[in-house]
């Protein structure tokens, strides 16, 4: 069954998401949490396709299997626009961060985690595609197409990742861009196959006229209200609606027997439905052709007026100078002297200067540090003072256990400044992710407190 490929696509897709996305939090790759979210986008449209080819499967007549039918396609229209948001998104996020933020070197870690997804997402590949080949289902073959691009992101992913690992660390938000064009190339094509679907079944004047000709010789006291085409898989449903009189109503047996000559026929007509309505003072003819074009129109209207109302909101946003989709990414270095020619501080929390750079303008400034000379513990103040100027990351020589506990818990990246290197340099090096990130305090508690010499014993101080 075609849904039950698509149970096993959304159960390997939705294990491929949790793998990609905590992989590539963990290791700061953004090539990695891009192909996280195409493989998320790939499972809400699974799940959505799934659910709207459940109900076009259903068994029901021609009618009910064109409603079924219609809402599979249009589900599929409105998942389509869905990606085409979440793309967008990925692809500024990734520009933004390729030329402002920190570029960082994920490593073979990150590399190996994308193999793994390869291979797994490569067999999913294959599955689906022996199975579309064997059925005509629409979204058993648009669940194919979704997952060989998901297979060609994940090898755009892993050259980034590799190109990382030799100093090309560029390539791995370049790769992410990849991913995010690949995401809006999906979402752009299921709207054109969702279009195609919508195929008309338009009867000829001839076509018409065998069929009243039929009706006339079958049942020459019926009266034809109603001739609709309806198009459900590629196939051309006929529904005619016929009217007897009241003394005289249309018998089951004539309806089987009219139902039995069109299909016999007319070979144009793929499945026939004929059925009685109540008599009408004046039956009038109507010939219908029903594409559902005029749902499609509205679905598209409302997804982009909503899709545009986001970008005004955007624009005006960025007009008054409210980042929609950037932040502030800020780099604090401690500092003996406020000069960007000196080295870091040897000290953290007690460094007199902090220098407080924004990665996305690409300039810094200096600030008094008004606890340097406390005469108490400054970690936790310093800490939360950190916070509050909405710090990324921390360049520091050393750094005590509750001030890295608290990093940690900020989420504060802390990397291990170098003594010989001045601050600008600091700067150029953390950009192109060569500076090496702590995992563990390097300094006791009171080291800044008995870096204090004023503090100390006068006779501990003095030369001798």
């Amino acid at each position: 069954m075609p849904t039950d490929i698509l149970i096993v696509s959304i159960v390997t897709s939705t294990v491929l998401t949790l793998l990609k996305v905590v992989g590539g939090l963990l290791t700061g790759s953004y090539g990695v949490l891009a192909d996280g979210f195409h493989s998320l986008c790939d499972v809400i449209a699974m799940t959505a396709n799934h659910f709207g080819m459940k109900a076009s499967l259903r068994p029901a007549n021609g009618l009910e299997a064109y409603e079924n039918y219609k809402n599979e396609v249009l589900g599929t229209f409105v998942v389509s626009f869905v990606l085409f948001v979440v793309g967008m998104f990925i692809l500024v996020r990734s520009y933004m961060g390729l030329i402002r933020g920190v570029v960082h070197a994920p490593g073979l870690g990150a590399a190996v985690i994308i193999i793994v997804a390869f291979i797994i997402t490569y067999w999913l590949y294959l599955y689906s595609k022996k199975a579309s080949e064997k059925s005509d289902s629409p979204g058993l073959a648009i669940n194919t197409k979704q997952i060989l691009l998901n297979v060609l992101s994940t090898v755009a992913v892993l050259i980034g990742l590799l190109g990382s690992c030799f100093t090309m660390n560029y390539l791995d938000p370049v790769a992410a861009i990849v991913v995010a064009l690949i995401i809006l190339y999906t979402s752009l094509d299921i709207i054109h196959a969702a279009l195609k679907q919508n195929e008309m079944a338009r009867l000829t004047k001839e076509q018409v006229d065998e069929i009243l000709a039929l009706v006339t010789e079958a049942a020459p006291k019926a009266q034809v209200t109603r001739i609709k085409t309806l198009a459900v898989r590629k196939k051309i449903w006929l529904l005619l609606e016929l009217a007897g009189t009241p003394r005289k109503p249309l018998a089951a047996e004539l309806l089987d027997r009219l139902d039995s000559d069109l299909r016999a026929q007319l070979p144009y007509l793929d499945n026939v439905i004929v059925r009685p309505v109540p008599p009408r003072k004046a039956p009038l003819l109507k010939v219908e052709t029903d594409n559902f074009a005029r749902e499609l129109r509205t679905a598209r209207n409302y997804l982009s007026l909503a899709l545009g109302i986001a970008l005004v909101v955007v624009f005006s946003a960025a007009a008054f100078g409210v980042g929609m989709f950037a932040h502030e990414r800020n780099v604090l270095i401690p500092a003996d002297i406020n000069d960007v020619r000196a080295g870091v501080s040897a000290q953290l929390g007690r460094a007199p200067y902090f220098y407080l750079y924004r990665m996305d303008k690409k300039k810094g400034q200096f600030i008094t540090n008004r606890l340097a000379f406390s005469p108490f513990e400054v970690d936790l103040r310093a800490a939360r003072f950190f916070k509050d100027y909405h710090i990324n990351a921390i360049i520091t020589q050393n750094i005590g256990p509750i001030f890295f506990d608290r990093m940690t818990k900020f989420g504060i990246g802390v990397y291990q400044g170098d003594p010989y290197q001045t601050i600008q340099q600091q700067i150029e090096l953390f950009r192109q992710g060569r500076l090496k990130k702590m995992t563990r305090p390097n300094v006791n508690v009171r080291f800044g407190l008995d870096n204090m010499r004023l503090l100390r014993p006068w006779s501990s101080w003095q030369p001798n």
